[in-house]
């Protein structure tokens, strides 16, 4: 995906796994429920709307995953 414009941002970090839309920010650990922050209403990301928002998490779990698959090879 190198030089490709996305429309998000990914990082990771052992079995943490953030991905940022530009609005709402996902947070997916492993054996964890996902959280979810509208960081255009909640800056200080002190709601996890995750409960209230499947649809958004369920979009943003699956680019981060496509994202972050190990290639075959």
């Amino acid at each position: 995906h190198r030089g490709k414009h996305r429309d998000f941002v990914i990082s990771a970090l052992n079995d943490w796994k953030m991905i940022f839309d530009g609005r709402y920010k996902g947070i997916i650990r492993a054996n964890a429920l996902p959280m979810l922050y509208d960081l255009q209403e909640d800056s200080r990301e002190l709601m996890d709307i995750a409960g209230a928002y499947p649809d958004i998490v369920a979009q943003l779990s699956e680019t981060l995953e496509s994202e972050t698959r190990e290639p075959k090879g």
